[in-house]
This record gives C-alpha cells, structure tokens and sequence, in this order.
C-alpha cells in the first residue's frame, strides 16, 4: 500500500529553519531530521490517503461511496511516539513506527453513537509501521504502509456498513404501505356467501397430497 507525495516535501528544514537558498535536497533533508520526518505534516496527510483508500466498501450503492468520502475527507490521523526503526542512506529509505490514532468525523461519530451508545465510535488507534523513501529523480518521497493500515480500514468499513443499514431501515419505514380495501357494504340484503372456497393450510405435505397432480411418492420439501 503506497501513495506519492505529488510535491517536494523538506521536512527537516522547516525545523531547521534554513533559507531557500540553504535547502539541501530532500533526500539530505530527511536525513538530517529523521524523527521530525516520521510524524510530519506531510507524513501523516500521506499515510492517511494510503490508508483510507484501501477501504472496500461493504455493500455498494452511493450511499455507502458517500460514506467512505467523508471519511476520508473528515478523518484527523496523529501517530503517538514515532520511532525510527532504520534508516538505509544509499537508498534513502527511513522506517518507522508507531501508534496510529485516526479520529473519525464528528457527525458521523454522533449518528453511530445513537445507534449503538455502548461502542465508541469516535476514534480507533493501531500500531503502525510504515516506510519514507526519496524519490531517485523528480524530488519528493514515497510512502508505503507496511503493517496496522488494514486494522484502520476494517474499523472505517464497520462503520460504513452499520450507516447503510441504518439508513436502509429508515427508507423501509418511511416507504407507504399498500392500503387494503374495504368490504363492500351489504345494504341489509341476505348474505351471499357465493361459491365456497376451498381452505387454505400453510402446511406444504397436505398441500401436495390433496393436489390431483401429486404423486403417491412425493415428499413434503
């Protein structure tokens, strides 16, 4: 699971506070800084577009893709006690980990907590291990998630799941009815029975027997 940073990220030299024209390149950045790399801005926008985009949604529909936009549009990730676990220089690639605390939309938080008050559906958390590697040319890093990511996406995909069924049983409820219709009236006349109809049984096997079709050898199902 991975994603591209689509621009040049420094994320040392913001905390270094150097000039445009003291910037080395990312590569050198990163390295100078690897703990402030594990957890930056940028670092953290990029596991969470890798992340939430492995979602499936579990029915399908526009109202569940509707969902899982929100989400990934409202969702907030913060990674508690980053930690640098390698750091390859030859190909710049830096390994980290960490626990992965995504606090999830408000108001979709709040209708989930109605639905099922015992639960907390306002954030769920991971441990998570994850790679930052510059790239060889063009600038900018890749990032890849390689453990925790699907912990996070099976939570979100249960919440989906339980607001389409919420909202599929209140499109049952509000759908009308079919009306039944009324008896005729009888107007003080004498009953007309009229031809009498033979009885009904929910029982399958007298339903066969007493059918003319029916076998002596068929078997209630």
């Amino acid at each position: 699971m991975s994603v591209r940073a689509s621009s040049v990220l420094f994320v040392a030299v913001s905390a270094l506070g150097l000039s445009d024209c003291d910037k080395p390149d990312a590569a050198a950045a990163m390295a100078s800084n690897l703990a402030a790399a594990c957890a930056s801005p940028e670092t953290l926008a990029a596991l969470k577009t890798a992340i939430l985009s492995e979602i499936q949604l579990p029915v399908s529909g526009a109202g569940a893709q509707s969902y899982k936009d929100q989400i990934i549009a409202g969702a907030e990730l913060t990674i508690a006690g980053p930690v640098v676990t390698a750091f390859d220089k030859p190909t710049s690639r830096l390994s980290c980990s960490g626990e992965a605390r995504f606090v999830w939309p408000k108001d979709l938080a709040g209708r989930l907590a109605s639905l099922s008050p015992d639960a907390d559906w306002t954030s769920d958390k991971s441990a998570i291990a994850y790679t930052i590697q510059a790239k060889a040319a063009g600038g900018g890093f890749d990032y890849a998630v390689q453990t925790g990511g699907a912990e996070i996406t099976g939570m979100a995909q249960s919440m989906i799941a339980a607001l389409y069924q919420s909202d599929a049983k209140a499109a049952q409820a509000a759908a009308p009815q079919p009306s039944v219709a009324a008896p005729a009236p009888n107007n003080g006349g004498p009953a007309n029975p009229g031809p009498s109809s033979p009885e009904v049984t929910t029982d399958r096997a007298s339903q066969s027997a007493a059918s003319p079709n029916s076998s002596a050898s068929s078997a209630p199902r």
